[in-house]
């Protein structure tokens, strides 16, 4: 087959009217039937075919109205004939794969480390470029469009890093919310994978995330006789009487001011003892509810007065004393010949056979002896009946 030159579309030549450009084909100019040719009309004939084309010096441009074939010419003809493979006479590289279109051909470069139009281009590996960042791993890879092969790259990130290069340290401080607290400075670590807190802003916390409260009463405790009050990175000392001073380190001698304590005596280590006042308090001056102690002081069911440093017992019958605590027969009268008597704390009566009560004043059925013979009598009161127990023959 002869070679020849194309044709420029903007050639004088090219120029009839509805005519169009291909570049797409081996050839130039199409020109459809009919074509208007000025300068040229004899050029546009119509091939023994049947079909439209236009043929120039070393050039051929035709159009067909069936489908496309390959335009087969020679110096002296041009016509349409059936397509052939143009793959039989092609420069594509061995490694890659010629693909017929009819018209032309094209190398397909795929699964090749080619690319180009004829797959002859060797593609660049951009992993010696060291485009992975913080020792990243890079791994070339090829990538398939429109038959073209073409280069590209995966970066495998260590343990601390992302991003499409490996160029972002992972943020741990911020990573599931942020970790330093009251202030506390937080330092990321993306080569150990964590993070740490800075505390020298975080006043008063240490450990791990700054949130653990420094208790300076162990760090700096200084009260000597005082009780050490914890506070924002410091202390106080809280003096208990008789002493003063920041670490209530001085005695001082309270009993020298005769007004000191309220109520009660003044001690030598400063303190008031408000015993027998019916007054508490560091100075004796808080007035005491005896009536509202838990332990009621007035004894054996007495009732209890708040007075005003004092209380008084209103006790029941038989008891007497200050909280009502002695038992007294003073006022008990027995019924029945009945005796008072005290036994231990408490006192009762005791009552003569067959008769019982707190006051000797139940009479039992057996008092009047109704059972003969020398039988023993059994009584019971609450039910006012009583049993015989005869003597044996009787």
């Amino acid at each position: 087959m002869e070679k020849f030159d194309r044709l420029r579309c903007d050639r004088p030549e090219c120029q009839c009217h509805h005519a169009m450009c291909d570049v797409q084909l081996t050839f130039d100019t199409v020109c459809p039937s009919q074509c208007d040719l000025p300068s040229r009309r004899s050029d546009c004939d119509t091939s023994t075919d049947g079909h439209s084309h236009f043929s120039a010096k070393h050039s051929l441009v035709l159009t067909c109205s069936l489908l496309m074939f390959l335009f087969v010419f020679s110096p002296a003809a041009v016509s349409c004939q059936d397509t052939v493979n143009m793959c039989e006479h092609n420069e594509c590289a061995k490694s890659s794969a010629c693909v017929n279109r009819s018209y032309d051909y094209i190398c397909n470069c795929s699964g090749t480390q080619f690319t180009g139009w004829f797959c002859n281009v060797t593609i660049q590996q951009n992993c010696s470029q060291s485009l992975c960042q913080n020792g990243g791993t890079c791994t070339d890879t090829i990538v398939n469009i429109n038959n073209q092969s073409l280069s590209s790259f995966n970066c495998s990130c260590r343990a601390g890093y992302e991003g499409p290069l490996c160029e972002k340290p992972v943020d741990y401080c911020n990573k599931d919310g942020y970790k330093c607290f009251n202030n506390g400075k937080c330092i990321n670590n993306p080569e150990y994978q964590n993070y740490t807190c800075n505390c020298d802003n975080a006043t008063d916390f240490i450990g791990p995330n700054c949130s653990t409260k420094v208790n300076n009463c162990y760090t700096n405790n200084s009260c000597v006789n005082g009780k050490c009050i914890d506070g924002i990175n410091n202390y106080t000392c809280q003096c208990p009487l008789g002493y003063e001073g920041l670490g209530c380190e001085h005695q001082v001698n309270t009993c020298g001011n005769s007004s000191f304590c309220q109520r009660g005596s003044c001690v030598t280590n400063g303190s008031c003892d408000c015993t027998g006042t019916g007054y508490g308090g560091p100075y004796c001056q808080q007035e005491i509810d005896e009536c509202s102690a838990t332990v009621s002081v007035c004894l054996n069911g007495a009732n209890c007065t708040n007075l005003e440093g004092d209380y008084n017992c209103s006790c029941t019958e038989g008891y007497t004393g200050k909280n009502c605590q002695t038992p007294s027969c003073t006022g008990i009268i027995c019924q029945n010949d009945g005796t008072c008597n005290i036994v231990g704390s408490y006192w009762q009566c005791t009552c003569k056979p067959y008769i019982e009560g707190k006051y000797c004043d139940k009479i039992g059925p057996c008092f009047n002896n109704p059972c003969r013979n020398q039988a023993t009598c059994q009584q019971s009161i609450e039910y006012n009946n009583y049993t015989c127990f005869c003597l044996p023959g009787k």
